[in-house]
């Protein structure tokens, strides 16, 4: 064989070698890919059964996998946010009952009171990363100011509440929740009422949320 024709099919089985190892790599990217989506889907799969059950520490462990493999999933970091905020109930309740008792124990009230602030204040820093995605914006905002009216911090819940209704919140939604029913006698809340009236006077609404817990 000529010199000319060896350096070709030298040069022909290198160029099918490059081939060969482009479309493995390839298959190989694509395989890695569809794996990590499935196990992003059952992650979520996983968090939303245990939402829906009530198991709010199961959730909100699975709900974190997801805003780490997708620091910009908006429903991730809302969903966290909830978890983590309904994990309080405990304490509210127990909160409850200790400041209705004729001689509460006041050491325990505080203790309990910075339980629940430490809680909230965790998840209002995963409603605040839910607000930056802009899908979740008005109901991470809501249950903001529902986290700040539980911990008597009725000042930060209606400059947040003014922020979300100024950005398409439906008053009547606002209105209407439990979660902010401590808001109802403030003067500045009745305030907020009287500018958005035409929004309230359509009738009432259930408190914002992605309709996953009811």
């Amino acid at each position: 064989m000529p010199r000319w024709g060896r350096e070709i099919l030298i040069l022909a089985v290198i160029v099918g070698l490059v081939v060969g190892l482009n479309f493995l790599r390839q298959r190989f990217a694509a395989t890695v890919d569809d794996s990590s989506t499935s196990a992003f889907s059952t992650e979520r799969q996983i968090a939303d059964r245990a939402a829906r059950d009530q198991d709010w520490f199961t959730a909100a462990a699975n709900f974190k996998i997801l805003t780490e493999r997708d620091p910009f999933n908006g429903y991730a970091w809302y969903s966290l946010g909830d978890c983590k905020w309904m994990q309080s109930n405990p304490i509210q309740a127990e909160l409850k009952r200790e400041r209705s008792v004729p001689e509460p124990n006041q050491a325990r009230i505080d203790e309990l009171h910075r339980q629940l602030r430490e809680i909230g204040m965790s998840a209002i820093e995963h409603f605040e990363k839910a607000m930056e995605s802009g899908r979740y914006r008005l109901m991470a905002g809501q249950y903001i100011a529902a986290v700040h009216v539980a911990l008597n911090e009725n000042d930060n819940a209606l400059e947040m509440l003014e922020k979300c209704l100024d950005d398409g919140l439906p008053w009547r939604g606002i209105y209407h929740a439990p979660q902010l029913s401590g808001l109802r006698d403030d003067p500045r809340f009745v305030k907020l009422s009287e500018k958005n009236r035409q929004s309230f006077l359509r009738g009432p609404t259930l408190f914002v949320n992605p309709g996953r817990r009811k």
